[in-house]
């Protein structure tokens, strides 16, 4: 009985650690995927299946009459036919999934829309969730080295409010209504020296708010963070003063703001050992500067309010960001170190599984519990009860029954990028890896266990036995060549080790290149990146990440007794980290450690997908011929995904299309040929920036995106009128994204932005080209003629309006007039030269009254006009006068604000069709 307890012991350790421990004789098996070894998992397939057949078709009342019908089928089949029980419970849990998908509460709330009127109200609310900002400096051109961003100007603090009541305002009298909604505000104070309080989840406050909807960028394909808010219940955005707060006493606080109270306070207590005094008595390459505090803060406890942009671009770039996630590794690497810890205190397994999961249960309140940190213990955990109960453990049973647990308590999260990015991570390690390493190299490496005793040889492979003598004899050989007292059992098993340590190594190998392999499809989906050198960076990071938890956390447990203790495990945090640093500066470097691509095709994605389940499937059987066929398949759904796919372009017509940029400008024209060019990347300017933080890029995060969609990897010339940021500011993001052949300017201006911009493409051997009234080019079939501004125009001071790069392109009888910001002098100064009538016209500064002048408009004589503006902007663009000027001469306007992104066809004959691509989806 003792031995069985030990062997049961072992199996545990080893398997928590990787390794399949059976009985030596049958290292090499894999267990077959079937059904009734893996039922949790073809059940939450047939619930998600559910969720999105719900999101597909949508009648209420088909819905509910289809899943009652699909409940009855699956209860009468089982009862009348138990053969066809498989069958019955797939259809029970897909309409299950549906039903569960059609009744869940909305998180929208209308009923605080009717005070979105930008009045001022007072608002008495709870707080949800509370950041503090700093107005921070434009973002650094150069981020190839970290370094720590001071904060300049005030201080804000970003609120999450669920609205209690909300003052209704008439013109006799202000009454306070109830509402319930959820509101973002922005807390601020126009006084440089009034401090703006944190606010904790659960205070009960009154503010004075001004309230607007939740405005979001109108193009298709664009990930907007207002419809992240409003899926959480956040539909309204709003302004408040910090002098005009109000905190109310709080009659109880949510479980939820517990949570997130607790993972402030140990954030802070990671922050706070960064200024400790005692830290100055370490060399300085142990010490903590701002920038480990902020990734130790994101690492161990998920808050990522301080990482600096230039640490979390580095990250990405190596795709190694996923160590900022606290979530499934985490989880797993600190799980298997203190279940590992309490075995080898000579606990009883279930004691030692029992501890384990308090103490990662309390390690993930301090995080925040949030939903990747409830998934990931819920899996763990289950992964460990069952193999204390000495179960089969099986990877995939274990994702099942997370999976089918989140999705019942959240069915919107089958669409979410975490969820499948776990998913996905754990198919390819347990479905693709583990398998692959078991058919492989794993079978040799167990073999190279217990290597001095001869009496497990029989019960190995004829093989592994062969391997197991010859590492004997080898050991032999070794020792003989030493002097004499070296001549110890130890020093014989030096090469047997060593053998087994490279093996291990390439099994780590082998699970990374599959992870990553298979994770490219989420990547380049979400992300539109390609990381060739994530496998080398995580293969060097990940063994450090173990090392870095492991001393972080004993740094911070000690840190609550006295600082002083904590000093040790304070500095071997810091060289850890440093080193992993280190790493990822070093691989970010390089050239093309990150591509950045279009999303893959809808076909190679769905490929891909098939070919990876047949892979797993292939891989779990028991002959050879299928295991090698599956090693084959996943190879080729790698290589579907990156395979390149043509830019989508009309082959008989000049393509318009402006970008919705909020108040700025971005525009992008494709010819029939399929050369491109890219007009402007929009900026920060106008009311709406909406996540008010510095580390939103409009060039990054949504005129980048529309090029991916249009499967456009390169651009051929990237034209800047001028120098205002809400024209050039996110030039820097589609230079380094689509790497153009030719950079257009008009005039150098005392501008950070154009400056960075020009020595940007000079360093990536991109043609700068300064353009005047009267040059011309060619790009395909279009001619281009630059109107403005004029030969020997400088302006060696703050960039203006008139700096503008006037652009006419040319398509047989079709043309375009692109005005930039051009106000009414150089408006005259072009008539006089003389403008020739143009079909389309991007109506110039937004729509401002400075522009677009009646004589203008006489002889331009357009058909159609587009005003890139932003919506609520605070100029009051486009004007009334320029509108009223356009409809007088019979111009059909298009407008950003109200339309979204807007695309122009131009034929040759000179007609001109018109669409919403909003309207297209």
């Amino acid at each position: 009985m003792h031995s069985a307890a030990m062997e049961r012991v072992k199996g545990a350790r080893n398997m928590l650690f990787g390794e399949v421990y059976t009985h030596p004789a049958h290292f090499s098996d894999v267990q077959p995927l079937r059904l009734h070894s893996n039922p949790a998992l073809m059940i939450a397939g047939c619930f998600a299946f559910g969720i999105l057949f719900q999101h597909w078709w949508q009648p209420a009342a088909h819905v509910v009459l289809t899943c009652v019908l699909l409940l009855a089928v699956a209860i009468w089949t089982v009862a009348k036919a138990p053969r066809m029980a498989w069958p019955a419970t797939a259809i029970a849990f897909i309409a299950l999934g549906w039903a569960t998908a059609l009744l869940r509460p909305s998180p929208q709330d209308a009923s605080l829309i009717p005070y979105a009127d930008a009045l001022q109200r007072k608002v008495e609310a709870v707080v949800t969730d509370s950041r503090m900002l700093s107005t921070t400096a434009a973002s650094k051109l150069d981020d190839s080295e970290w370094e720590d961003e001071e904060a300049e100007g005030n201080v804000r603090e970003v609120l999450q409010l669920k609205a209690l009541r909300a003052e209704e305002i008439t013109p006799d009298i202000a009454v306070m209504r109830p509402v319930s909604g959820g509101i973002q505000a922005t807390l601020g104070s126009r006084d440089v020296t009034q401090a703006v309080p944190y606010l904790p989840c659960g205070t009960h406050v009154e503010l004075t708010l001004r309230m607007r909807p939740q405005d979001r960028y109108r193009d298709p394909g664009v990930w907007n963070y207002a419809d992240q808010l409003q899926n959480e219940g956040i539909t309204i955005a709003a302004t408040a003063d910090v002098k005009q707060l109000r905190i109310l006493p709080a009659p109880s606080i949510p479980l939820s703001c517990w949570f997130q109270r607790a993972q402030h306070w140990s954030s802070n207590r990671i922050g706070a050992l960064t200024v400790s005094p005692w830290m100055r008595y370490l060399p300085h390459v142990m010490q903590w500067n701002a920038t480990d505090a902020s990734m130790l803060r994101a690492m161990l406890f998920g808050d990522r309010t301080a990482l600096q942009r230039n640490v979390r671009i580095a990250f990405e770039r190596t795709g190694s960001f996923h160590l900022f996630v606290v979530a499934g590794v985490h989880i797993a690497i600190l799980m298997a170190v203190l279940y590992q810890f309490f075995l080898r205190l000579r606990m009883v397994p279930w004691g030692a599984a029992l501890i384990t999961l308090v103490l990662v249960s309390g390690y993930a309140v301090l995080t925040g519990f949030g939903q990747p940190v409830r998934r990931a213990l819920f899996m763990s955990a289950i992964y460990l009860l069952a193999m204390v109960l000495d179960r089969d453990r099986q990877v995939m049973n274990a994702l099942g029954v997370a999976i089918l647990g989140m999705l019942f308590l959240n069915p919107d999260s089958l669409f979410e990028a975490s969820l499948q990015m776990t998913a996905l991570s754990v198919f390819a390690v347990g479905g693709i890896a583990v398998p692959l390493v078991s058919r492989t190299i794993g079978p040799c490496a167990n073999a190279l266990k217990n290597i001095e005793s001869i009496l497990l040889d029989v019960h190995y492979a004829p093989y592994l036995a062969q391997l197991r003598v010859s590492c004997r004899v080898s050991g032999r050989l070794f020792t003989g060549w030493l002097p004499k007292r070296y001549d110890m059992p130890i020093v014989q098993r030096a090469p047997a080790w060593t053998l087994r340590m490279c093996l291990l190594a390439l099994e780590a190998i082998l699970g990374i290149l599959m992870a990553e392999s298979v994770m490219m499809l989420p990547m380049m989906v979400y992300f539109h990146r390609l990381t060739p050198f994530a496998a080398p960076a995580n293969l060097l990071a990940l063994p450090l990440i173990g090392f870095v938890m492991g001393c972080a956390i004993g740094t911070f447990v000690l840190s609550l007794l006295h600082p002083l203790l904590a000093l040790i495990p304070a500095a071997m945090t810091a060289l850890s980290l440093h080193g992993i640093g280190y790493v990822v500066r070093t691989l970010n470097a390089f050239h093309g450690a990150d591509m950045r691509v279009p999303s893959p095709l809808p076909a190679c994605v769905a490929a891909a997908c098939l070919l990876w389940l047949l892979a797993i499937f292939l891989l779990h059987e028991h002959r050879r011929k299928p295991a090698w066929i599956g090693c084959v398949l996943a190879i080729a759904a790698a290589v579907i995904l990156v395979f390149p796919s043509r830019p989508v372009f009309a082959h008989d017509a000049l393509s318009f299309t402006s970008i919705d940029v909020g108040q700025g400008d971005s525009e992008f024209v494709t010819t029939p040929e399929g050369q491109i060019m890219v007009i402007d990347a929009g900026g920060p300017m106008g009311s709406r920036t909406q996540n008010a933080s510095s580390n939103f890029d409009i060039g990054e995060e949504i005129v980048s995106p529309m090029l991916w969609r249009q499967n456009i990897r390169r651009i051929d010339v990237l034209v800047i009128t001028h120098a205002h940021s809400d024209h050039i500011g996110g030039a820097l993001a589609i230079l380094r994204n689509f790497h153009p052949q030719e950079l257009w300017i008009s005039v150098d201006a005392a501008s950070p932005l154009l400056r960075g911009l020009i020595e940007e493409a000079k360093a990536n051997n991109i043609a700068v080209r300064r353009m005047h009234a009267g040059d011309v080019a060619q790009l395909g079939s279009m001619s281009i003629i630059a109107e403005s501004p004029r030969a020997g125009y400088k302006n060696g001071n703050e960039p203006q309006n008139d700096d503008s790069l006037v652009l006419r392109l040319g398509y047989g009888k079709a043309s375009i007039l692109i005005a930039g910001d051009a106000e009414r002098d150089t408006e005259e100064e072009m008539l006089a030269r003389g403008l020739p009538p143009s079909t389309l016209l991007k109506v110039g500064h937004h729509g401002s009254n400075t522009s677009t002048s009646e004589k203008l408009l006489e002889q331009v004589q357009p058909q159609c006009a587009v005003i890139s503006c932003g919506r609520g902007n605070p100029f009051g663009h486009p004007r009334m006068p320029v509108l009223q000027r356009l409809q007088a001469a019979h111009v059909k306007t298009a407008r950003t604000d109200t339309m979204g992104a807007v695309r122009y066809l131009l034929h040759t004959d000179g007609s001109i069709s018109m669409s919403a691509l909003m309207s297209e989806r």
